[in-house]
Order: C-alpha cells, then structure tokens, then sequence
C-alpha cells in the first residue's frame, strides 16, 4: 500500500514536471513569434488594453476605420449596415526574398432582425476581404459586392470569404497585377486560384483563424484555417514585390446585395517571418464536407446512396462513365448525321453491285475466249465505237476532275482560318464526285455486256 501511494506521488509529480516544460515551451514558442511582429499592421490586444475606449469611425493609431466600431475587445464591420472596413495608415517594402506570415480571428454574427425564426441554417448575405497590396488607399475603392464589383482593381494579394457557393462557405485565394477588371461576381469568382470550404462559420460565436504564410525559400504560399491546410502552391509569382512599392494591409466587408450580418476582427497579427504554427504537418489537410447522392433504380425501385467529395473528381463510377458516354452520344446525334450515313450505306451496296456484274462480266469474257478456236476475234471493232468515244470523254472528265481538285484544295487552305468545319453536303458532292468515274465505267461495261452477248447470237445463227 505504501508503495503504491510512493508510485501514485511520483506519477504525479512527473505528469506535473512535464506539463510545466511543455507550458514553458509554448511559452517560448509564442515569445519566439512575437519577435517578429510588425506593428505596422498587426492590432493591439484589443481585450487587455484599457486605453482602447469604445468608438465608432474614430480609427486606431495604425489604421483608418470607415462605418466600423471598437465595442468590447472587438473590431464591428459594417456596424450600420453599410460597406465597412479598415486599412492600415502606412506600409512597407517587400522582396520576393521576404517570409510573412499573417493571422486574423474572425466571426460572423446574424443581425437580429434577420435571423431566421424557425429551426433552419442562417445564409450570410455579407463576405469578408482581406487584401495586402500596394495600389490601396481608400475602402471604398476596395468594396466588393454586386454594384462595385467593375471597379474593383489591385495589385497584391486577397483572400475573400463568402457564402454564395451552393455548398456553403467557401475561403477563395485571388490575386491581381491591377490591370484585371471583373465584369460580374461570377466572373470574379472564376479567377480564383484556389478555394476551400469553410462551413458553419455564419452567425456563430465560435471564432475562425485563417493565416497566409509565405516561404520565400521554399517559394511556397499557404492558406491554413484553424490550423489546417487549406491550400498551398508554389506557382505563385511575387513580382510585385520588388516593384519597391508600399504594400498596406485591409479588409472590408460587405451586404452583396442587402447585409444581414456584421463580420468582428478580434484579432489581426503581421509576422516578418514565418511563425511556429505555419510548419503544421501538411498532411492535416482540411477537412471538406461530402455530398450524399441518392439514386432509385427506376426498374426495380431499390434506392442506393453515393458520397462524394465536392472538390474532388478523382472518384470515377461506372454511373459517371454511362453519364458522360450518354452525353456524347446526345452531342454526336446532335450534329444530324444521319443522313450521311445512310447515303454511305448506299454508296456501298452500288459498289458491291458492281463488282459481282464485273465479276460476271470477266467470266463471260473468258467463255468468248475460250470458245475462238481458230484465235480470229469475231468482234466488230467498229461496233465499239461509241466506247472509244465514252473511253476519249472519260478521260477529258478525269482531267477536269483534276484540275477541280486542285482549285479547290487552294481555296481551302486559304478559307481554312475563317472555317474549319466540313459540311454534309460537301462530303456527298466529293463521293459522288469520285464515284462518277465508276458510273461511267460501268455503262461502259453494260454496253460491251450486250454486245458481246448479240456477238454470241450471231456465232449460234451461223
């Protein structure tokens, strides 16, 4: 018993001893960090500064405020229903060479009256823009929603969150060299170089912390969101960076069509370097809801379920095959083809024709041979005058054909810019074009048919 209680104590003091060095670990940690902190851009600790009164448009030291309040340790965007944001009053220079790393805390709060009064999930009609680019100097020419999107321009870097994906909330990576302008926010969407889905953010009062990092000697940029990768890339190009402009910090939100919401920053820290929590294991990647199909079998009525994820198209089923083959057969009888198809069919039953008849014909012109016992030819030559003739003007159509050809494989190649498509028509005049000699030589054949056989008469009469 004695030595159980010494155990019990040592355990105790052991776990004791290791949770102290971890605390002291992290401390150091985050100490380590915030040697690094920009104060340019990074917020003061809103909770424990006593000095941070509450106030509405009235900024801080490092930034401008515009229809946003300080209430309560907190940032209140949009706080009258109306665009808001803040930016930082100066900036810095970077380099590509330089490493960053930037977090803010955010939440999304439903205004009162809007909030819905059954049991269904709140739709945030406001989005949240964070920008770090060096052509910024007034909120309002950084707004984004229905009626601003054409003149917004940039030059840097935004990261923008929203809730208009059908799927839910979903955090998009955009960038701009300020000569890109957006015609709508659908085309604004489609320049995004990555997204990932942020669920369940909207009129919540559990924060998200979404960080941009830069390793400039990895040349690699990362999106995390609650610590979790959300993407990364090293495709990125930085130029911008050494065009030795100032680069300043803000972000905005606003009501796309009508605000429902209001977005609170409650916290916002700038880090000259890369911080501990930016090397998180790549592998903890984040997590993206899946979507449940259901499919009833028309025939037998059994209903099945099929999962798949959003944003991965790797997942390949054999009713995805048969959706995509059924598709390009719409598009293949689409094209009305029909038609050619069944003027082949009968160009190729005339020709099977015409070989067996010159199959026969060959075999008559052996029995002929066969039968001239005493080598003279009992043929009239003058009785084939009119196939000498057909034989003259068959090779004068042949010579036109040819030039034909030729002309027309002219104005082809000079057409070929304006239109590349062959039409049906077309192609039934170029077989019958070439089929035509075949004709010829084929009446030509009938009619050296008959006579042979009135020869052949005439030898039985005699």
């Amino acid at each position: 018993m004695i030595l159980n209680i010494q155990f019990i104590y040592t355990s105790i003091f052991l776990l004791s001893f290791l949770s102290a060095g971890h605390g002291n670990t992290q401390s150091n940690t985050d100490d380590d960090d915030f040697k690094h902190i920009n104060n340019l851009y990074s917020l003061p600790d809103l909770l424990a500064n006593d000095h941070l009164a509450n106030n509405k448009d009235k900024g801080l030291p490092n930034y401008i405020f515009e229809n946003t309040e300080l209430l309560d340790g907190r940032i209140v965007l949009n706080y009258n229903e109306q665009n808001g944001g803040i930016i930082s009053k100066a900036g810095k220079h970077f380099k590509q060479s330089d490493s960053f790393a930037v977090e803010y805390t955010i939440r999304n709060l439903a205004n009162l009256a809007d909030k819905p009064k059954d049991d269904s999930l709140f739709d945030s009609n406001d989005n949240f823009a964070f920008f770090l680019a060096n052509d910024i100097n007034n909120i309002k020419d950084i707004i984004i929603n229905e009626k601003t999107i054409n003149n917004l321009a940039f030059n840097g870097l935004l990261l923008y969150l929203d809730s208009k994906d059908k799927f839910g909330g979903e955090l998009k990576f955009i960038m701009n060299d300020g000569s890109k302008k957006y015609s709508s926010m659908d085309d604004f969407y489609k320049q995004s170089i990555g997204s990932c889905l942020v669920n369940y953010y909207e009129d919540s009062s559990i924060p998200i912390t979404i960080r941009l990092n830069y390793d400039a000697s990895q040349h690699l940029l990362s999106v995390q969101v609650d610590n979790k990768i959300c993407l990364q890339t090293r495709s990125v190009n930085l130029n911008a960076f050494d065009d030795n402009k100032i680069f300043k910090l803000a972000t905005t939100s606003s009501g796309l069509t009508k605000s429902n919401s209001k977005f609170e920053i409650l916290k916002l820290n700038f880090f000259d370097s890369l911080i501990q929590d930016s090397y998180l294991p790549n592998i903890k990647s984040m997590p993206q809801p899946k979507i449940l199909n259901k499919i009833v079998n028309k025939d037998t009525g059994d209903v099945t379920y099929e999962e798949f994820d959003k944003l991965s198209d790797t997942d390949i089923t054999l009713l995805k095959l048969y959706k995509k083959l059924n598709t390009i057969e719409g598009k293949v009888i689409a094209n009305d083809n029909i038609d050619l198809f069944k003027k082949v069919e009968r160009l190729e039953d005339l020709s099977i024709k015409q070989f067996k008849q010159i199959e026969k014909l060959m075999s008559l012109i052996e029995v002929m041979a066969s039968s001239n016992k005493d080598g003279n030819s009992y043929l009239d030559k003058s009785e084939f005058k009119d196939i000498i003739g057909m034989n003259e003007k068959l090779e004068k159509l042949l010579i036109e054909q040819q030039e034909w050809k030729s002309t027309h494989q002219y104005n082809s190649k000079s057409n070929s810019n304006a239109d590349n498509k062959v039409h049906v028509d077309e192609i039934i005049f170029k077989l019958l074009l070439w089929l035509s000699p075949l004709g010829v030589i084929m009446l030509v054949m009938v009619y050296f048919t008959f006579s042979i056989k009135r020869e052949i008469g005439k030898q039985k009469l005699l």
